[in-house]
């Protein structure tokens, strides 16, 4: 959490006991701070604080599931989104890639999604879909199996 921002550079204070030098206090605490961050994140945008069901199981893979929906928020932002996106919200995710109006249609014997013309994200949005359509898994080691996939 920031006391305040001047520029690029983020003011913070911690009180605490711990009888470690400055640095080491920091980056514990910030790493507490970025758990924080996804557990916001995790109530806000994906009904993390709406448990659907009374049965255990079901719940346990509404939470798996619900996981996997952040991380691959999170990796796509990682992957395919430049820099400055690295910090961003799902909600701005959503906002800016996912909930926007466009028509599926075929083209010859390729389905094409077309855009918005005064879409203002038009070009972060296709080198986004450029590096997705880039992606593979990795190849697993020579007679190794990784997942369902295996080398023949």
């Amino acid at each position: 959490m920031s006391l305040l921002k001047v520029g690029r550079f983020a003011y913070s204070a911690f009180v605490t006991n711990l009888e470690l030098q400055p640095w080491k206090i920091w980056k514990t605490y910030q790493r507490r701070a970025n758990v924080e961050k996804s557990m916001r994140e995790l109530l806000q945008y994906f009904s993390l604080n709406k448990i659907p069901t009374q049965s255990w199981v079901a719940n346990v893979a509404f939470l798996q599931l619900l996981l996997l929906a952040y991380n691959l928020v999170h990796w796509f932002k990682r992957l395919c989104l430049p820099e400055e996106y690295a910090a961003v919200t799902v909600d701005t995710i959503r906002n800016e890639f996912l909930v926007l109006p466009g028509k599926l249609v075929k083209h010859g014997s390729r389905n094409v999604l077309q855009l918005p013309k005064d879409y203002d994200q038009r070009a972060i949005f296709l080198e986004a879909a450029r590096k997705i359509e880039k992606l593979r898994l990795p190849e697993p080691a020579k007679g190794e199996k990784f997942g369902f996939v295996s080398r023949r």
